[in-house]
């Protein structure tokens, strides 16, 4: 599913691609399944919530051990796009270095250039970098939960947050609470991975409240987005950023696509698990050979797609240079770059929670 999810965002942006001009020429029937990147992304976060709980919960590394290792995986990639965006921006473009940008995203801090709060957009215009910042920040939202909160009350916690996030995000928009409103998306994958370790399944039975939580999100968002309908603008956020009219695209209605995408994703899975997955393998199999340069995929193609790498080819040759551009470094960035880095970072704390000396 990881390896889906990346090729589809990749397709999504190549075929939108206003520099490309690929989707004038598919037209619009053949264009109209790649609209739905951003509900894309909400599987990525499902899929990372429960990835981490289960190696986590596995290895049992401390605080420090920890964080280096989810800095080793999605910082060095991360850089490396950016490095990649500076090359299209300041030698290609000849525009100045966006040094504030550059700050903002490397300290994680950045978003779609059009939410509302937002305080960084995406480094050089490079779109899918927008959802590091939310990946990152749900990696420190966890670590604590998991390690001092007792497990009857993690979910409660989770909720919490994401709850007074989402309120404070609809009374004053920021940054932070944005993340915090996003983190019960994630936490949906955390608690997918806490009964698949403890029983070898997830089921509707066990994840009832799970899913329960998830609609009550989708219904809160949904009553933002009708007071923004009715023009309730006295709420700052439901305010001048929708211009009068609602976009599909934008705030209020960006947010109830990906809350209520995470919730079918959800229960999509929980359902398809339920008959024993027939025909998964049939229908996304072929994706698993994509799934080792998958995070690869998503953070450098934006960049060969939409920037000025290749528009001195032809029409026809641009969207295949791209594509191969975008293959050709992910592979370089996953294999052979990831494993000098893991070498260059050999020095980093490797322990248990129990080889650093604190009580499990």
């Amino acid at each position: 599913m990881r390896g889906l999810a990346a090729l589809y965002v990749m397709f999504t942006h190549l075929v939108h691609s206003s520099s490309l001009g690929l989707g004038h020429r598919l037209g619009q029937l053949v264009v109209l399944p790649f609209h739905f990147s951003q509900e894309t992304v909400m599987l990525f976060f499902l899929i990372s919530g429960f990835v981490i709980f289960f190696s986590t919960e596995k290895q049992q590394p401390d605080f420090a051990t920890y964080l280096s290792r989810r800095w080793r995986r999605i910082y060095p990639i991360f850089l490396l796009s950016m490095c990649l965006s500076t090359i299209d921006v300041v030698m290609l473009k000849s525009q100045p270095f966006p040094w504030r940008d550059f700050f903002g995203n490397l300290f994680m801090l950045q978003d779609n250039g059009g939410t509302p709060g937002n305080w960084f957009p995406e480094f050089g215009d490079n779109g899918p970098l927008w959802s590091l910042s939310y990946e990152w920040w749900f990696y420190i939202l966890f670590y604590p939960i998991w390690r001092f909160v007792p497990t009857l009350w993690q979910q409660i916690t989770a909720t919490s947050i994401s709850f007074v996030g989402l309120i404070g995000y609809a009374c004053h928009p920021n940054q932070p609470c944005l993340y915090l409103a996003y983190f019960i998306v994630w936490w949906t994958g955390v608690e997918f991975a806490r009964q698949y370790v403890a029983e070898g399944r997830v089921t509707f039975q066990s994840q009832r409240t799970t899913i329960v939580i998830l609609v009550g999100f989708v219904g809160l968002v949904t009553v933002l987005l009708s007071l923004s309908a009715h023009h309730y603008y006295h709420w700052s956020l439901l305010a001048a950023e929708t211009k009068g009219y609602l976009s599909f695209r934008e705030y209020p209605i960006i947010q109830m696509r990906h809350f209520a995408a995470g919730l079918m994703i959800a229960v999509g899975a929980l359902a398809w698990q339920k008959i024993g997955w027939v025909g998964f393998d049939a229908i996304f199999g072929i994706f698993k050979h994509f799934a080792p340069i998958s995070y690869g995929i998503y953070a450098l193609h934006y960049i060969f797609i939409t920037g000025s790498f290749f528009l001195f080819l032809p029409d026809w040759a641009s969207p295949c240079m791209a594509m191969a551009a975008s293959f050709v470094a992910a592979w370089l960035a996953e294999v052979p770059f990831q494993r000098l880095v893991n070498r260059w970072t050999s020095f980093l704390p490797n322990r248990t929670i129990r080889s650093s000396g604190k009580s499990g």
